[in-house]
């Protein structure tokens, strides 16, 4: 017999955008449940910004934030 394991973990996604240069990321409008509402938020906030990113970060606090997306402004 062997046992299966399944990895689900509860968190929430945060989109962040970041300037053109600019080293610190900042977070668009709080968290979200689903990616695809965490993309469309950091797009939104992508005027005049160049880069954005969403990251799920673990409710329990066992594991470090995780990179989901990335996307940049050509």
């Amino acid at each position: 017999m062997s046992n299966l394991h399944i990895h689900a973990p509860k968190g929430s996604y945060i989109g962040q955008v970041r300037k053109h240069g600019c080293r610190k990321w900042q977070d668009a409008h709080g968290t979200y449940s689903r990616l695809d509402e965490a993309i469309a938020a950091s797009a939104f906030e992508l005027d005049g910004n160049h880069r954005l990113r969403v990251i799920f970060v673990d409710d329990a606090g066992w594991y470090e934030p995780l990179v989901v997306f990335e996307g940049a402004r050509k």
